[in-house]
């Protein structure tokens, strides 16, 4: 007497298991992407529901250059003249970096960033913050002790703690932060700075800047107006000066 298959081991039954795989994984896409537009939707930003959207501050991104009306993109981009910068100050080119501390990308431009400023000294290179607070919680605090500490006057100080930022990425509570600018040579106006709201404004009008101008991923730069998204090499930004 022949056996009878188990349900699961005839065609009808693999079918089953097969859409049930399916639809489950389906699901977990679906609910993964409606927690993505929900932390977007909560820190202002609107999301793209295009096909292929991308993923702030997530992904690797291919740099994608646009020039539509860079003048104009310029204006907003490049801020009210109090942000962080190296360079001269009224150069003719610039390029922007929104940025996030807590991002990982952001940690991986730091090298380009300095090597950009080296091969191009006449270029005004400017970082604007755009901190994605929803999946970075220290990502704020990480922003106002940075404008704290350029607001002392003195770019090497600012640049030094820049880059002991990213250096020090898992140690951005307020304790870390204040030995990380004593570190960097900032002195006791670091503090007044931090217990006060000197700062907020700025980091506000540049999150509404990256908002406006469509900036969804960490970091994403503006060269001449031009925008490139994603970790970008050297070699892509300087092409782009014009």
């Amino acid at each position: 007497m022949e056996e009878k298959k188990s349900w699961y081991k005839r065609s009808w039954g693999m079918a089953i298991l097969f859409v049930a795989a399916l639809f489950i994984l389906l699901s977990a896409l679906f609910t993964r992407q409606v927690y993505v537009y929900y932390a977007q939707l909560k820190q202002g930003i609107k999301p793209d529901l295009s096909v292929g959207r991308r993923f702030s501050g997530t992904l690797n991104m291919t740099p994608k250059p646009t020039s539509i009306d860079t003048q104009a993109i310029m204006l907003r981009v490049s801020g009210k003249g109090d942000d962080p910068y190296s360079g001269p100050a009224n150069a003719e080119h610039e390029i922007v970096e929104f940025m996030d501390f807590d991002c990982p990308y952001c940690k991986s431009s730091v090298p380009t960033i300095h090597e950009v400023m080296r091969e191009r000294p006449d270029v005004k290179f400017i970082v604007r913050d755009f901190p994605l607070a929803e999946i970075h919680p220290d990502a704020e605090s990480a922003s106002k002790a940075a404008r704290c500490v350029w607001r002392q006057g003195n770019s090497s100080v600012y640049w030094k703690f820049h880059d002991l930022l990213f250096a020090n990425q898992n140690s951005h509570d307020l304790d870390s932060l204040k030995q990380l600018a004593s570190q960097a040579g900032a002195d006791s106006r670091y503090d007044t700075c931090m217990a006060s709201l000197q700062v907020t404004p700025a980091i506000q009008q540049s999150i509404s800047d990256a908002t406006a101008m469509g900036v969804s991923v960490t970091p994403t730069f503006f060269v001449d107006g031009k925008m490139v998204e994603g970790a970008a090499d050297v070699q892509t930004l300087v092409n782009l000066l014009q």
